[in-house]
Formats: structure tokens, C-alpha cells, sequence
């Protein structure tokens, strides 16, 4: 990571005055951003009289989710004073509820760090929050394919207070919703609508759907509005846009007559809006005036980079992305430390720029701050009331995923980029058998033997045969990173480590008893969704006897399988693809011709690999109705539609920081930018590459077109045509691009699903228009290497006759690798006290350190602390043989508190000496204590004090799991 110190935290003294104008001491100008890491969605801001000093407003998250990166959107209403936010953990963006609806929600008091968490979800939809006119912002909730029915819930909060002001739900799918006087502005169909205590009005007609709706000064509100395109080939060129204005006298007449004034023109990727709280509202990226009245209405300086943020008064515009250059992958030992955040601030008067880090944690609010914007969202704290079960040791027994946390023989093993590229390259020619057939007791998981692509042998591709009739490596390459950061096992696992398998939303809340919500808008998180590893398999993947309703359970081999090792997720994953392909296929839907060597041809088998397919063989049960689902259509409002594609900027070249607002493409579009673009994976500790080869084009411009044009699979065939949705079309329904108009019945679970169905092209890859597969490794090669980091000390080097109590029943053997350690000896009991089920939670185990496992957790207070108290965790020992003093052992504990990272150093019989030494490439956590233990005693946390008298004391520190064996235990590998 880069370090804080690369570039200045804020800008000189020295040259203040010069570049921000001799008056920057007065300025009341704040500047603001947003930033994502495994440790929260951060909100920044910096004040222009203390030469832009980033500090951070607030850092959201909820214990639970165990996400690399946190992700999210914010807007700040018209006075600056407060912030509105929507955050979720990265992974919501690969599910269609999630992404619809599922976003956590709160406001921020920028002045004084103050967070109110807020009772609700919303969309990550790139929109919402909004604000506008007044200290309100509104969030937006959407549907998504699977509800009963199509509608938007609109939720108008007074972002000072937290309080709700007012919810009104209205048909259809409404979006870009921000306050304007008299109600609420937004966008459906092609109609700018003025929403009033739940009446919908038109205000005027657009080309398209309008977006990044702008509150501006003047009452009115700005927008940009997409030039359709028409043609149904190809498009070889720049698709337009143009920046529009309604005033307010049409906002509030709201008569339906009113015609947008064009304020400005350009390419539809090549620029954005932003605007100040009050409404000043800026062009950023490059787009020509095209009037004289656009001066007045909307500034256009030129030369702020597109998608930057306006300062408070106009003064600066910035961009931020991760000072490392990174996406998403990080090292595990970074997992749970703040990423540095770079950002460029574009002074707009001077026209310089300054380039300053903000390392988010110095907290506007303090202490005080940082606990609330940890504390668990009252949607959870309401959701898991009813819930809670008995919690007794590591093991979840009242689960419904099938292989569990916690279990020491059931770690998965976490395999290098190389690994996983030889495995995706041999699974999908169904060689995979040929180097990866498993041993018994593989890993030391106690598995029965087996073949990965024998329990899921390779299906069939439909459409045509040969060497070449296959899936393409990137892009199942694609789908783990997209999927997974291509992680078998959790996070903090490195490759060639063993720890928990990596499970999607394995806690949660149990849904009512005939599986309805009755709450639309929440996400039951106890409807375990039980994805595992780098595919993130999940059907079959339930507990036998728990499955859902016509799931088919896999055998427990399979299951074992699909969890621990990635070459059985792999071939399990090639055949779930394989099977969206056969399925699209069958129903005669193909893309550019359906030659399956070409990245863009899978585009419909990745729609449906992440939100389902509806066969043709269903339409004569569902109203004559079938096809690729709405959610995932480029042409779906929820997606940004100026959007470059996934990791390209503008010029055709690496846009990596994409990878911190997934929420603006859908899934496809995702998963094809990873195949262009490798994920940059670990090899080793410090060691890291691009994951996989990338797929290659014939040149820059046709790898840009690997993105298809917005409205391709929108036309009236699936009842979608927004360059012509005013005919003759009603107030009531059938106002988004999806339109269905033969669908009066809201309660028809048909309406507004604009399932298309027929075959696509955009390009001729017989031309060498698309993008091609590199398969790195043929069947000559054998399974690439376990990396070894972090080899454990399978020898505690203590004295003859020294005690053991170890942190796993004698005998036992963790999982891991042969020339790892062997059998644990342990001379005692070690058992789990949690306060509560939660607790369970945050205990994490490894296959490191002496004898190659130890547990690790965080630490939290347990005073006046709501978390604290509920994942409050002790681990007592007990020795089996009496005598008089028994040594004493040390113990390490995951980030038990900011600062270098320690590792105890200590012999048995040592007194209450607290050495220490640094351990390179460890994480940022501290050594707090030892062992100090009798024949009679309960073994208690001591901590390590620079105060001896105070180290005498023994005391639990709370929240702590016990961790690591011996002398020497690193808090995580």
C-alpha cells in the first residue's frame, strides 16, 4: 500500500496563496469525497482555509460482513452542514436484490462527525441518496426480477435530524429522486416527473431516461439526457448526450408540456454533472455549450476530469481512487486496515492543481464517531431480535450452509492466481481430473477421495463441437474475480494458509414461514444464500434437510468439496456458466453470431449466470412472457448511462478505480472489463501480479466495443423503447423503459419484467472485431504449487516437561497442508464462552503459527458499548495435571488496537517480561498480554503494560478470542 507520506496530507503553507488566491484564510469552501476499504465506507471532507486537510467525517460499516471492500454513494444538502449515505459491502453488487434494495443508510453531521444510522435499505443504484432543495435528502428502493410487484419506494429523510419525513411507494421504476420545492424531481421513462405525496406528474418529455438530475440554483433542475441511438447493428460510433434544463414554473406546474432547454452537447461517455449544495451546477469531462443561456445555468470551465466532485462554494473540484493504484484485491494482512485515498483537486479559479493523501481515521467526531459508525444499523438490530439461538463453541450447529465456520478439520485452503489459472484453463476443457484428482483425507480435511471433475463432470457446450467449442479462460477468470477477488477461502487468508471458507451472507435472518417477506424492502439475511469460494457456488449448498424449496441438496463429498477445495469450486462453477449458455442457446438466443471463443459471445449466459434465466418452455404459464431478465439490461435506469466500460477510462485505457463503485454496470459488463483487464492478485507476502493473462483484441477501439451499445436489447419485442415512450403512454404505469403496456394488473408478477428474448449482435468476430481467449496451461502441465506462507513452528522449542493447553483437543490435526504441522498435544481443556450467537461472528481461525492453527478476533469495549457487550468472547483453559506452577504461555490477538505489528516473545517461566519484535509483512496489531496459569486456576488474559504493576493485575480484555500455541503466535499468517 502506499504510504501517507507519498504525497502531503494537506496543501504547503508555502504555496496556498498561490494556488488556492490570496484569500483562501476567509474561504468557507469544504471539499468532500468518498472512499471504500474492508474496514468502511469513508466520508472525507477538507477545508480550503487549512489548505484542504483531509479529515474524515465518518467511517460506516456492520459487524458481520466479512467484505474487502465497502463501497457506496453520498450526497450533501443545500446548507453543506450534513452528508446522506448509502453503504453496503462490495459483494451486494453480484446480487440483484441486494444491489436493488439492500444498501445500509445513514446521515452524517459534517461539522461535528455525528452519525444517525437510519431504519431502512435502499439501492447502491449510482442515484440515491439525493439531495437538492432544503437540509432533506431522499433514498431510493427498487425492485428487482423476482418481486411480485414492479415499484419504487422513495424514503424523503431531514438529513439534520435522521428523522423519516415521508415514504410513498409508486409504481414503477423511478429514479434519480432529489428534493426540489413542493416535492420531490425524478426520472421515469423518458419523462422528468414531479413525485407529491405519492402522485406521480409528468413535468416533460426527454430523448431517453434522464440522469444525475441536478438541483440547481434557479429552482430549476439540470439533467442529462442520452440521444438515442436507433440503429440495430453495430454502432461504430460515439453515442450523444446532451446537458438539459427544466425550469422551475414547468417544475411546478408539472402540466407534462414542458420542453427542456439543451444547455450543452457531447459524447454520452465523455462527460458528467456535478453541482455545489446550493446548486451551482458544473460540467465536468468535455461537452460544448450550445447556447449563450448556459452560462447563466450551468458552468462549463472546461478541464476538470469527468466525474469530479464540486467543493461547497465552487472552488475545487476533486477526484479521488486508491493511492496505491489497486483494485479490489488487497493483501489479507491489509484487510482490516484504511486504504490511503489520492485525491486531485482542481482549484477552479486558478486553474491549479494540487495532488494530496488522505489516510481515513482522523475523525472529525473522535472516538465517539468511530463507535457509531460501527454500531449495527437498527434494519439488523430489528431483523435479529427473534433470532438468536444458543451459541456454544466455534461451530454454528442451527445453520443452514452446509460446511460451517469454525471447524478446525474443515478450513479451506486458499491457492495461488497460478493455481486457479491452471484450474480454470483445465476445467474448461475438462481435463482437470489429469492433475487434481484428490487423496483421501486431502489436506488434512478428512474428505473422502475423489475426482474434482468426477463429482461435476464437464457438461456438454451446446451449439457446436471441437477444440476450440468451449468457455473462454477469462472469461471464467472474469467471474472469480468479479465473484470472489478469486478467494476460495476468507479474507485474511493468504495462499498456501488454510482458514474459513468463504461464504456468502452465511448469517442472517430466517424468513417468515411460507417464505414471503412481508416487508418488500428488507433483506432477510437469515435466508442464508450459502455461495462458497471462488465461484461462489450455491445451489445444493444448504444443509441436508434445510434446503430451500426444489433444491436439489449435493452429496456431502460435493459439498466438502465445493468449499475447501478451489479446483471442485472451479469445476462446479465452469458448469454452472456452461449451463447459462446451454439455456440461452436452447431458446435460440445468441450473441454475435454464438461462436463460443469470443469474450462478448457469452454476454447472455453472464445476464443470466447472476440473476436467473426464464425459459421459453415457462411462457405459456407466464403470459406468453420468457428471456434474460430486466435487472441486469444495459438499458435499465440503475445503471449509470454515460458509463465507460468497466476499468477503461475515456481514452481507452486502465481505469482501475472503477473497482470502488461496482454499483455503476451490471454484472456482464463486470465481468467482461476483468477479462479485458486481470484482477491484480497475491502470489506471496509482497508479491503481487496481474491474477491471470489478459484476453486480447485486435486493437483499442473494438476491446472499448466489447461494451454494447445502451439500447440494444431494448426495442418493442420486449415491450422497451424509450426513444418513443410517449405514445399514447399512461401516468399510472409504464413509465420506464420497460414499459409493458399490455400488462394493466400491477399484480400481475409479470408486469414490467422486459424480458428479452431474441439474438443480439454488435459486432462481426469474423472480422476480428471481438475479443479472443490466452489459455495459459495445456494438459501438459501438472497442478501449479502450494505457495508455503507463513510456514508455522510445529515445534514450541519450551523446556522438557513444559505444559500445553492448547487451543484444540489433543490428537487433532488442522487442516492444512503435509508439510505443515501434525497432531496437536495438548495437556488440557480449551473451550468458547460467548455472550451471544453474534459473538460467533467475529472469530476467525488460521492454519498458521505454532502448530499451524490459532483463533483471532477484534477487540471492542464492552462498556456502554452495544457490540461489545453482544460479541463479548472469553476463552478459559484448564490444565489436566495438578502442580504448583505451571509456566506461563503468551498469547497474540487479531488487531486487538492500532499500532506496529507484534508477535510475543516469551519462555515458560519468564515472569512478567513482555518482549517483543517486529514481524514483516504482518498486520497492524498488538501483543496485549499472557497466560498466567495453576492447577486450580481458570486461565485469564493478562495484558502486557509498560507498567509492571499494573501487568500484575490479571483482567479479561473483552471481545478477545484466544489465539495461537506456545511462545510464539503472529496474530494472523
Amino acid at each position: 500500500m502506499a504510504e501517507s507520506g507519498d504525497k502531503p496530507r494537506s496543501l504547503p503553507v508555502k504555496q496556498r496563496a498561490a494556488t488556492l488566491g490570496k484569500n483562501y484564510r476567509a474561504s468557507k469552501d469544504i471539499a468532500w469525497t468518498t472512499s471504500g476499504d474492508g474496514t468502511g465506507f469513508h466520508l472525507l471532507t477538507g477545508a480550503e482555509k487549512d489548505g484542504y486537510r483531509w479529515r474524515t467525517a465518518a467511517s460506516l460499516s456492520e459487524t458481520g460482513f466479512d467484505t474487502d471492500t465497502w463501497i457506496g454513494n453520498a450526497c450533501v444538502t443545500e446548507s453543506g452542514k450534513h452528508a446522506a449515505v448509502a453503504y453496503a459491502p462490495r459483494t451486494f453488487t453480484n446480487k440483484p436484490e441486494m444491489m436493488s434494495r439492500g444498501a445500509f443508510t445513514a446521515v452524517v453531521d459534517l461539522e461535528t462527525g455525528r452519525i444517525t444510522k437510519l431504519p431502512f435499505q435502499a439501492t447502491l443504484g449510482y442515484f440515491s441518496p439525493g439531495c437538492g432543495r432544503g437540509e432533506d435528502a431522499v433514498f431510493t428502493a427498487l425492485t428487482d426480477d423476482t418481486a411480485k410487484s414492479p415499484e419504487s419506494r422513495l424514503v424523503t429523510v431531514a438529513a439534520a435530524t435522521g428523522k423519516v419525513k415521508s415514504k410513498v411507494t409508486v409504481a414503477g421504476q423511478v429514479t434519480s429522486a432529489i428534493p426540489v420545492r413542493g416535492g420531490l424531481a425524478a426520472a421515469r421513462g423518458n419523462h422528468i416527473v414531479k413525485v407529491t405525496g405519492g402522485k406521480v406528474r409528468e413535468v416533460a418529455t426527454t430523448k431517453a431516461t434522464p440522469f444525475q438530475l441536478k438541483a440547481d440554483a434557479d429552482g430549476g433542475v439540470t439533467f442529462i439526457d442520452r440521444v438515442p441511438q436507433r440503429a440495430k447493428a453495430r454502432a461504430g460510433g460515439q453515442e450523444a448526450a446532451t446537458v438539459s434544463r427544466v425550469p422551475e414554473r414547468d417544475l411546478q406546474k408539472a402540466s407534462g408540456n414542458a420542453q427542456p432547454t439543451a444547455l450543452a452537447r457531447g459524447n454520452l461517455t465523455g462527460f458528467d454533472l456535478t453541482a455545489t449544495p446550493s446548486g451551482e451546477v458544473y460540467i465536468t469531462g468535455k461537452a460544448a455549450s450550445t447556447t449563450s443561456r448556459a452560462g447563466g445555468m450551468v458552468h462549463n470551465p472546461g478541464g476538470l476530469a469527468k466525474g469530479a466532485l464540486v467543493s461547497s462554494h465552487g472552488q475545487a473540484a476533486v477526484t479521488s481512487r486508491w493511492a496505491d493504484g489497486k483494485d479490489s484485491r488487497i493483501r489479507p494482512e491489509e484487510a482490516l486496515t484504511q486504504r490511503t485515498v489520492r485525491t486531485t483537486l482542481k482549484t477552479i479559479d486558478t486553474g491549479k492543481t494540487a495532488v494530496l493523501d488522505a489516510t481515513p481515521g482522523d475523525l472529525i467526531g473522535g472516538a465517539k464517531s468511530a463507535r457509531a459508525g460501527n454500531e449495527t444499523s437498527p434494519v439488523l438490530t430489528a431483523q435479529s431480535a427473534s433470532t438468536a439461538t444458543q451459541a456454544s463453541g466455534p461451530v454454528d450447529d442451527d445453520r443452514y450452509c452446509s460446511v460451517p465456520r469454525g471447524d478446525a478439520k474443515k478450513q479451506a485452503f486458499q491457492p495461488t492466481p497460478r493455481q486457479i489459472e491452471w484450474a480454470v484453463d483445465q476445467a474448461v476443457v475438462g481435463k482437470l481430473n489429469k492433475g487434481a484428482t484428490r487423496g483421501a483425507n486431502w489436506k488434512n480435511t478428512g474428505m473422502a477421495a475423489y475426482a474434482p471433475q468426477s463429482l461435476f463432470p464437464l457438461t456438454p457446450l451446446k451449439g457446436g463441437s471441437g477444440v476450440d467449442w468451449h468457455v473462454p479462460a477469462q472469461v471464467m477468470l472474469g467471474v472469480t474475480a468479479q465473484e470472489s477477488n478469486m478467494w476460495q477461502a476468507a479474507r485474511t487468508v493468504v495462499p498456501g494458509v488454510t482458514g474459513n471458507a468463504l461464504i456468502g451472507n452465511y448469517y442472517g435472518i430466517k424468513y417468515s414461514a411460507d417464505g414471503y417477506q412481508k416487508d418488500p424492502w428488507a433483506i432477510n439475511f437469515a435466508e442464508a444464500d450459502c455461495g462458497y469460494g471462488i465461484t461462489q457456488v450455491t445451489d445444493g449448498m444448504r444443509m441436508h434437510g434445510k434446503e430451500k424449496k426444489d433444491e436439489h441438496p449435493k452429496t456431502t463429498v460435493q459439498q466438502e468439496a465445493v468449499a475447501l477445495d478451489y479446483a471442485a469450486n472451479i469445476a462446479a462453477g465452469v458448469n454452472i456458466l456452461i449451463g447459462k449458455w446451454n439455456d440461452t442457446r436452447d431458446d435460440g438466443m445468441t450473441i454475435n453470431g454464438g461462436d463460443p471463443r469470443y469474450i462478448e459471445n457469452w454476454f447472455y449466459a453472464l445476464w443470466t449466470y447472476n440473476s436467473g434465466y426464464h425459459p421459453k418452455s415457462t411462457a405459456g404459464s407466464n403470459s406468453g412472457k420468457w428471456g434474460v431478465g430486466w435487472t441486469n439490461n444495459p438499458a435499465n435506469p440503475l445503471w449509470k448511462e454515460n458509463r465507460t466500460p468497466f476499468l477503461e477510462n475515456a481514452s481507452g485505457g486502465d481505469d482501475y478505480s472503477h473497482a470502488s463503485h461496482p454499483q455503476d454496470w451490471p454484472y456482464q459488463e463486470k465481468v467482461i472489463g476483468w477479462a479485458a483487464r486481470p484482477i491484480s492478485a497475491m502470489f506471496g507476502p509482497g508479491d503481487f501480479q496481474a491474477g491471470y493473462r489478459a484476453s486480447w483484441w485486435t486493437n483499442v477501439q473494438e476491446r472499448t466495443q466489447a461494451k454494447p451499445p445502451i439500447g440494444l436489447f431494448c426495442d418493442a419485442t420486449n415491450n422497451c423503447d424509450p426513444s418513443s415512450a410517449t405514445d399514447g403512454a399512461s401516468n399510472e404505469t409504464g413509465k420506464g423503459p420497460c414499459m409493458l403496456p399490455v400488462d394493466p394488473d400491477t399484480h400481475n408478477p409479470l408486469y414490467l419484467k422486459c424480458w428479452y428474448t431474441k439474438p443480439a449482435a454488435w459486432k462481426k468476430c469474423d472480422n476480428a472485431e471481438c475479443g479472443n481467449a490466452v489459455h495459459r496451461f495445456d494438459d501438459t502441465y501438472p497442478e501449479q504449487p502450494d505457495a508455503n506462507s507463513y510456514p508455522p513452528r510445529c515445534n514450541t522449542g519450551l523446556p522438557a516437561g513444559s505444559l500445553i493447553v492448547d487451543d484444540l483437543p489433543n490428537g487433532t490435526t488442522p487442516a492444512g497442508s503435509s508439510n505443515r504441522c501434525s497432531g496437536v498435544s495438548s495437556q488440557g481443556s480449551f473451550t468458547f464462552d460467548f455472550a451471544s450467537p453474534s459473538a460467533r461472528i467475529d472469530l476467525h481461525q488460521l492454519g498458521a503459527g505454532n502448530g499451524n492453527h490459532f483463533w483471532f478476533s477484534h477487540t471492542r469495549s464492552k462498556i456502554g458499548h452495544d457490540d461489545g457487550a453482544r460479541l463479548y468472547t472469553k476463552g478459559p483453559r484448564r490444565p489436566r495435571r495438578p502442580g504448583s506452577d505451571l509456566g506461563r504461555t503468551s498469547r497474540s490477538a487479531g488487531c486487538a488496537a492500532p499500532g506496529p505489528a507484534r508477535r510475543a516473545r516469551r519462555a515458560e517461566g519468564s515472569g512478567t517480561r513482555c518482549d517483543a519484535e517486529a514481524l514483516p509483512e504482518a498486520p497492524t496489531c498488538t501483543t496485549v498480554g499472557y497466560l498466567t496459569f495453576t492447577a486450580r486456576s481458570r486461565l485469564r488474559w493478562r495484558p502486557c503494560h509498560a507498567d509492571r504493576a499494573r501487568a500484575r493485575q490479571p483482567r479479561r480484555i473483552p471481545g478477545m478470542a484466544l489465539a495461537g500455541r506456545g511462545t510464539t503466535a503472529p496474530a494472523r499468517a
